[in-house]
């Protein structure tokens, strides 16, 4: 990724997390979680299927989609977790660390 893409892949990432941020003023954060995650399966899988020649293609690539999807989430979910594990104090302001 470029340095362009990767800023706008960044603007993109802090506005979907901001669009999530206000849901949270009526919504409990496990659910806007559970959400985000059903969103995003539910567009990669538009994404796949808008991608794919036919649907014997995606039906051969399923596999291999949600595996690609499926680490990447898992990856990006470690990346994620441990920066909070290592600016808790900062992150977490209001909580004991």
């Amino acid at each position: 990724m470029n340095d362009e893409n990767r800023d706008d892949f960044s603007q993109l990432v802090d506005k979907l997390i901001a669009t999530a941020n206000q849901q949270l003023e009526h919504s409990d954060c496990g659910l806007v979680t559970s959400a985000l995650v059903a969103a995003s399966a539910r567009f990669a899988a538009f994404y796949a299927a808008s991608s794919s020649e036919s649907k014997k293609d995606l039906s051969q690539d399923k596999n291999d989609i949600v595996q690609h999807l499926g680490g990447e989430f898992k990856r990006c979910l470690a990346e994620d977790v441990q920066d909070y594990i290592d600016n808790y104090k900062i992150y977490m302001k209001d909580r004991d660390a």
